[in-house]
């Protein structure tokens, strides 16, 4: 009993070390995993820290790479900007010059022609002064030999009837200082005696005054102005028929018109294309069309119709001619499309519109009614017109048409170019103008019969 006491009691003692040794062991497990865990935890937030640290490194060399890249852009553009303001005022100095320099001889011929005149109107006076004092004399001496030999009854009733002579009239230079006041009361027009020459074609120096009536035949007259249409070689100025402005609620009707020849504006209307924007001025007044400036920040899309040019494929879109929101018109073309759509525009205006002859078909079809008639090929009835058409970034939708010669033509592409090129320019697309469009513009405002 004793022995199996101590073997109970031996049994009770290695169980108690047994259940001591696998609480221990348990203990250390669960110690060696829970450093485990944040061993793991530390390494992750290591991991992460040095990856977030990488990132913004990362971030800061790209925006510290964008900001020098756009400071060397804007640099880049503003010495181009320079060199380009100077190079226009360099050519501005260069015209004034030049156009100075013209004023100055057509100054100094119409002075000298002026200078002749006047000479030969004094010796005219002169010599019209010396016939009259001739023929004074000799009246005084037939009148007193007549009154010696007659009676005073049949001297008094020879004299009555008496009329004076077509040579005993009033000397030339009281009339022709009438003529004076009568041709600048009555003849005179700006544009036939500009202030300054326009168009580089002077006029003569010679008006209505310095014709000296004859004393012997009917008194003689100027001839009368011949002046042909208006017409420039300078690239800057594009002569034009006439500008037309629409918006979304006058779709088909202009709103606003200038035409060329019509009220106070001259057949002298031109189109100006700038880094700045459209202007329209009447060059033969000298007068700025200031209404009608359209800025270069405004301006969304321009299309341009060209009867020599292939019309690009057509869109699907409204049946509204006149809208602008049109499932392919309001999509503003790529710069790379504009640029190869002004540089086609310009070869073909250049070797083929330019050497056009003026057609007829340019004449309104109001006036021109009965010129011709039957089925023509679709872009015939449009030879001699271009057509510019300019939309503008605002609520009304307002656009701005342009009707010019064909000759013409080829300054619109190098004035769009210009214009593209300017730093004011915000994403300006230029397309081709829909034939449709063109046909319901021109024939809305009477240019063709639709």
């Amino acid at each position: 009993m004793e022995e199996f006491k101590r073997k109970r009691e031996a049994e009770a003692k290695e169980k108690q070390r047994q259940a001591e040794r696998d609480a221990m062991e348990k203990e250390l497990k669960e110690r060696r995993e829970q450093l485990e865990r944040e061993m793991a935890a530390a390494k992750a937030a290591a991991e992460k820290e040095a990856r977030e640290r990488l990132e913004k490194e990362v971030a800061e060399a790209r925006a510290k790479h964008e900001k020098e890249a756009a400071e060397a852009k804007a640099e880049a553009e503003r010495l181009t900007a320079e060199a380009r303001a100077e190079t226009d005022r360099i050519a501005r100095e260069a015209k004034e010059k030049a156009a100075k320099e013209a004023a100055e001889k057509e100054a100094a011929a119409k002075a000298a022609a002026q200078k002749e005149a006047m000479a030969k109107f004094a010796a005219l006076k002169e010599a019209a002064a010396k016939r009259y004092a001739e023929k004074k004399a000799q009246d005084a001496k037939e009148k007193a030999a007549s009154e010696a030999k007659a009676p005073p009854a049949a001297a008094s009733a020879t004299g009555a009837p008496r009329t004076p002579s077509p040579q005993k009239q009033k000397p030339p230079y009281s009339t022709t200082r009438t003529t004076v006041d009568e041709d600048d009361a009555y003849s005179f027009r700006p544009y036939d005696r500009p202030r300054r020459p326009y168009g580089g074609a002077s006029g003569s120096s010679y008006s209505e005054s310095s014709y000296t009536p004859s004393q012997s035949t009917a008194r003689t007259t100027p001839p009368p102005s011949q002046r042909s249409s208006y017409s420039t070689k300078d690239p800057d100025k594009i002569v034009i028929q006439g500008v037309y402005q629409f918006n979304n609620a006058f779709m088909k009707t202009p709103v606003a018109q200038l035409v060329s020849g019509q009220g106070m504006v001259t057949d002298g209307l031109v189109l100006r294309i700038t880094t700045e924007g459209l202007f329209v001025d009447d060059d033969l007044r000298g007068v700025g069309q200031r209404e009608w400036d359209v800025k270069a920040w405004t301006l969304k899309l321009t299309e341009v119709w060209c009867p020599q040019m292939g019309a690009p494929a057509a869109k699907p879109g409204s049946s509204n001619p006149f809208s602008f929101r049109r499932s392919g018109a309001h999509s503003v073309p790529t710069s790379e499309e504009s640029d190869a759509f002004l540089v086609n525009l310009l070869k073909v205006c250049k070797n083929t519109c330019r050497l056009a002859s003026p057609s007829a078909c340019f004449a309104r079809s109001a006036n021109a009614s009965g010129n011709g008639g039957g089925v023509r090929a679709p872009q015939s009835e449009f030879r001699g017109l271009h057509v510019l058409r300019a939309s503008v970034r605002d609520q009304e939708g307002k656009r701005y048409v342009f009707v010019l010669q064909d000759t013409e033509a080829w300054k619109v592409a190098i004035g769009l170019q210009r214009l593209r090129a300017g730093a004011l320019v915000r994403n300006l697309g230029v397309t081709h103008l829909p034939v449709s469009d063109c046909k319901s513009v021109l024939g809305g405002l009477g240019y063709i019969q639709v």
